[in-house]
């Protein structure tokens, strides 16, 4: 028995007992009997039929338990783990087949108590008092609590003695040779094997041979009480019908559904989809024609690279299904090592400790796992692996990707053509409830930027990139920022740039950081289209920030530390539209500072003008602040940010979604949306307007009178006014629609300019 079980069990027996005495003493008090004649109770069962216990066939007092008489001797006992502890043996005579926990000790006590009373005293039995209710009730209640109490123990021992199992079978497979186990244990479905240095097109006509490293992986029992999923699950061999091959969506059953609802904020995807899609899966290959039908570059000439994955609480199929996509996918002659960064991750997602080493060593490709010891974040993770890596070159993947056919070899032949260029995959989505492997198509293609919010946005190709690139499918794409997530870099000219900024934190706006400071310091940022890798996007984020802090918190460090080493005058209209940057602390960037100077770096007007012309930023307006409405006094809110949604009025409260441009183009605009006017049903929405030809558009003009004070639709002559209520998500808001100018309050709007902290327009 453990420590705590006989800890909790003589805290049972030891209030059992004081309220036993307790009862006792209250009947003496309030009741006929007395001191002088309880000694003539006969027996303790009479005590207990009265006063105490219920000895009857009522199974709300009864514990899952034994109990055996034998030769005058009652013994409880409860299963435990499979195996019977003895309670206690003590001598009871005439006792019910079934009686409870607490019955048995009040009676031991009480039968002690009363042979000592008999032994002194000769005193005629008095009348059986009847037991209260309320007595009843309070041992119905300890009932319970002790059956209650029992049940979570036997649940643990059960628990640990399953741990104890799973760890035996463990070292037993560690000691069994791995052909003999292939061949006694996999028909028994215990333990599977893969081959892993052979490329997926060529499992179905190669059979694995003896002497490759092979893959071990031993079904673990599930917790079938609390659904923690991530663990190493039951080894899916691959299968040209299989579950997500080709990139397609999982189909899960109601009661897989139901599971995976309950288990999807442990990881932020379906961790239940996941775990049946095979490690070295199928997907559909998503280059244009023209870099299939191009010649591959002489891979003898191309750098090798060292891939970097830092991870942090990670499941173990969509960690191992990045890493063996890398492996699959990857010419030999260019993949150095794989480095697995451990930042920290907790103690209980146990299969990212020495299962994740185990199975790391049987690779074909050599793959360490770095742990850092303590919390560190995704910068300063990407680091420690650099300062470990032995390639010229590093990528950087994050920890639940999945690399597509030929994506290395892209990367690697632009880094070769020009150290100084940073190139980039084009980021396919895997999504985070099915898994299906989506790409973009080639004619709908995207690059990186940012806006209002300085965070990083996917644009359409604009039209000057278009012309430079012509109709060849296979340049790459010169991109104003990158995700961050994916890309690989020379690592001299990654150091000779200053790595990462030290005063970032954890993870947000590392990506823009390096994106501005590669195009003013004289380098150059690339996606490149025939490199496709898929990526699971996850809304939210499973995980907390090192030292316990807001991703609020960590997020306006980082900017502020961009905003203030790299983006100039720019900075204070970011700190005008978010009033709590000019108090934030974000640490000291004189070394930064000295950095950009030293390497001769341009301003950022220089990138605005000539990198990023289709910037959303106002550097040129004629009014910046709230739309607000004359007759209820609210604003105009952006609500959801996306195009073809309702802008709606809602009180005023001066944050980020309330705040618009006027701009030179004669736009109400938020950031990347515009608002337009239909010229068919009067609706006012959302529009893109993030190239200039969108702003062009008549449906997105107005023009302010200022005496009136409307804005007039300059395509339909009619006026912004207060539209209906309607329901948008969980409530009712009020829209705006155009009507026909009368003058009416409902159409007159005020736009003041909101007070900036310094001068950033043109």
């Amino acid at each position: 028995m453990s420590k705590r079980r006989r800890y909790c069990c003589k805290i049972v027996i030891l209030t059992s007992l004081v309220w036993s005495m307790l009862d006792l003493m209250l009947i003496f008090q309030f009741t006929n009997v007395n001191p002088d004649n309880a000694g003539n109770l006969n027996t303790g069962d009479e005590i207990d039929e009265k006063f105490f216990v219920r000895i009857s066939n009522d199974h709300d007092d009864v514990i899952k338990g034994r109990q055996r008489q034998q030769n005058g001797q009652a013994k409880i006992q409860r299963e435990l783990a499979g195996k019977k502890e003895s309670l206690g043996t003590h001598s009871v005579k005439n006792k019910p087949v079934t009686e409870t926990k607490r019955k048995y000790l009040l009676r031991k006590f009480i039968d002690e108590e009363i042979a000592k009373m008999n032994a002194d005293d000769g005193v005629k039995p008095v009348e059986p008092i009847q037991k209260t209710k309320g007595e009843k009730e309070e041992n119905n209640l300890l009932s319970k609590f002790i059956e209650e109490d029992i049940a979570k123990l036997n649940s643990e021992d059960r628990k640990l003695e399953s741990l104890k199992q799973q760890k035996q079978k463990n070292k037993e497979d560690s000691q069994t040779d791995p052909r003999e186990k292939r061949k006694l244990e996999q028909p028994q479905g215990k333990v599977v094997e893969v081959q892993q240095n052979l490329p997926k097109q060529q499992r179905q006509q190669q059979q694995p041979e003896e002497d490759k490293q092979l893959e071990h992986v031993v079904v673990e029992e599930e917790q079938p009480t609390i659904p923690r999923l991530g663990h190493k699950p039951k080894f899916v061999p691959w299968s040209p019908d299989g579950y997500g091959e080709h990139g397609k969506a999982v189909q899960l059953t109601q009661e897989e559904d139901e599971l995976s609802k309950k288990t999807f904020n442990q990881f932020e995807f379906n961790i239940v989809a996941s775990d049946k899609i095979a490690l070295n899966r199928t997907l559909p290959d998503p280059r244009p024609q023209s870099c299939k039908a191009k010649s591959p570059p002489n891979i003898s000439e191309l750098p090798k690279t060292s891939v970097i994955i830092v991870f942090h609480n990670e499941a173990w199929t969509t960690l191992l299904r990045t890493v063996i996509s890398v492996i699959n996918m990857s010419p030999r002659q260019l993949l150095e090592e794989i480095l697995l960064v451990d930042d920290a991750s907790l103690p209980d997602k146990y299969w990212l400790q020495e299962d994740l080493d185990e199975y790391v060593a049987k690779l074909p490709v050599p793959t360490r796992v770095i742990r850092t010891g303590e919390r560190v974040g995704l910068i300063q993770g990407r680091l420690i692996g650099l300062q470990q890596s032995k390639a010229d070159v590093v990528t950087f993947l994050d920890s639940h990707c999945e690399c597509n056919v030929g994506w290395l070899e892209p990367l690697m032949a632009e880094i070769a053509k020009d150290r100084t260029t940073v190139v980039s995959p084009i980021i396919d989505v895997i999504s985070d409830s099915t898994f299906q492997y989506s790409f973009i198509d080639m004619r709908n293609e995207l690059i990186g930027g940012f806006g209002w919010w300085l965070e990083f946005k996917w644009f359409p190709l604009p039209q000057r990139e278009r012309d430079r690139v012509g109709s060849d499918e296979s340049i790459p794409r010169r991109t104003p920022t990158i995700a961050g997530g994916l890309f690989s870099i020379d690592k001299k000219y990654f150091q000779h740039l200053g790595l990462y900024d030290p005063g970032f934190d954890t993870w947000g706006a590392e990506n823009l950081e390096i994106s501005f400071r590669v195009w003013q310091c004289g380098g150059t940022l690339v996606i490149h289209p025939c490199s496709h890798v898929g990526h699971v996007f996850r809304s939210h984020i499973p995980y907390k920030y090192k030292d316990g802090k807001t991703p609020g918190t960590t997020l306006t460090r980082n900017n502020m530390r961009l905003l203030d080493v790299w983006m100039d005058n720019i900075k204070y209209f970011y700190m005008s539209i978010n009033p709590g940057y000019s108090t934030a602390e974000y640490g000291d960037t004189s070394e930064r500072k000295i950095l950009r100077q030293s390497l001769g770096c341009k301003d950022f007007n220089w990138y605005l003008n000539n990198i990023y012309p289709d910037n959303t930023l106002p550097l040129k307006y004629t009014r910046l602040g709230p739309i607000k409405n004359v007759e209820n006094g609210q604003c105009v809110d952006i609500y959801r940010r996306k195009a073809y949604e309702s802008p709606v009025l809602v009180e005023c409260h001066g944050g980020m979604t309330q705040i618009f441009v006027h701009n030179q183009h004669s736009n109400l605009q938020h950031d990347h949306l515009c608002l337009a006017a239909s010229t068919k049903d009067n609706t006012v929405k959302e529009r893109s307007c993030f190239l200039d030809e969108e702003k062009e558009n008549p449906e997105l003009r107005w023009s302010y009178d200022w005496q009136t004070k409307t804005f007039v639709h300059m395509s339909t002559g009619r006026c912004l006014d207060r539209g209906t209520l309607s329901w948008i998500e969980n409530g009712q808001f009020l829209t705006l629609k155009v009507n026909f100018c009368s003058g009416v309050f409902s159409q007159q709007w005020t736009m003041d300019n909101m007070p900036t902290v310094g001068k950033w327009t043109v």
